[in-house]
């Protein structure tokens, strides 16, 4: 089979594989919407269909990253925050999480805590690191240009 060079084609082609991605995200939502309303959220949760459906959700979010960084145009061009700052807000978050699981869960609360917080908290920090990392890369490539 040869490689399609035709960009036309290779247009047609991602809008083929868009579509037949909607309509198996769509067909794997009404499986997980069925069993939520017959059986619960806890087999819902239980089905192999949800970690598929999270794992996608997941890789969807991870690549629409890259896009937002590069449609990304600041008002004022200037130099990209720190990683500090990630880690500073991703913390907040990861404290403020664990604090709620803290005061509101009654059994074993602390354990619970720290891994609901520890959890948020990594979360949070990875897609973060990966936007500061492009952006900062963005604006070191810009002033390479100049």
């Amino acid at each position: 089979m040869r490689p399609i060079r035709d960009e036309r084609l290779i247009i047609q082609n991602l809008r083929n594989i868009r579509l037949a991605f909607g309509v198996q995200s769509a067909g794997i939502g009404i499986i997980l919407l069925y069993t939520l309303i017959r059986y619960g959220l806890e087999e819902m949760i239980a089905q192999p269909v949800w970690i598929v459906f999270m794992l996608t959700a997941i890789t969807l979010g991870y690549a629409n990253l890259k896009i937002s960084v590069d449609m990304d145009r600041p008002s004022n061009p200037r130099k990209p925050g720190s990683y500090y700052y990630s880690i500073l807000m991703s913390a907040a978050a990861g404290l403020i999480v664990g604090g709620l699981v803290w005061f509101s869960h009654p059994k074993e609360p602390l354990r619970d805590a720290l891994i609901i917080g520890g959890v948020v908290f990594v979360c949070l920090l990875i897609p973060s690191f990966v936007v500061s990392y492009w952006r900062h890369k963005k604006a070191q490539d810009e002033q390479n240009e100049e």
